[in-house]
């Protein structure tokens, strides 16, 4: 169960990701600071102990969701899943298809990334290829000690640099 919690947030980074952007136009962002800084926000609000309270359910979940939705695109990684079948699509139908997408994987993963409990990440090395970055970790699991070498492939949007 440990590993899916890392499996989850590096399958929202790979490859059907994009960087929202939170850099102006002349500011360069590094793709491993990008993928460390949401996953360290991702982790400290699951460890945060006035929100692992049965009362702020609600509250930890929509910090998680808003959190996680700063980085990636929904509806990028919508598109990709249906793929061919997307131009097909009314703009109604890829909106509802998009909200219906992000309502899945936070029904589906919510719990699993909550019960994180300090797993261990290195972040490796990186490689850029415009307009792409791969960033290498290794993540070791203190459940069993065995370690998962993991690469998030993000795209460059509004961010110079890469």
């Amino acid at each position: 169960m440990k590993a899916t919690l890392l499996q989850f947030l590096f399958f929202l980074i790979m490859v059907w990701c994009c960087v929202m952007g939170a850099a102006g136009a002349a500011e360069i962002a590094v793709p491993t600071i990008v993928v460390k800084e949401t996953i360290d926000e991702v982790m400290r609000l699951v460890t945060d102990e006035d929100l692992k309270k049965t009362e702020q359910l609600s509250r930890r979940r929509l910090l998680l969701e808003e959190t996680i939705g700063q980085r990636f695109s929904f509806s990028e990684m919508a598109k990709r899943i249906l793929a061919a079948h997307w131009a097909n699509r009314r703009e109604e139908e890829r909106e509802e298809f998009v909200r219906l997408f992000q309502a899945l994987l936070s029904k589906t993963y919510a719990g699993k990334i909550e019960n994180y409990s300090g797993e261990e990440v290195r972040y490796l090395k990186e490689r850029r290829k415009d307009p792409y970055a791969e960033v290498q970790t290794l993540n070791r699991f203190s459940q069993n000690g065995n370690y998962l070498q993991l690469s998030a492939v993000i795209k460059r949007r509004h961010l110079v640099g890469i």
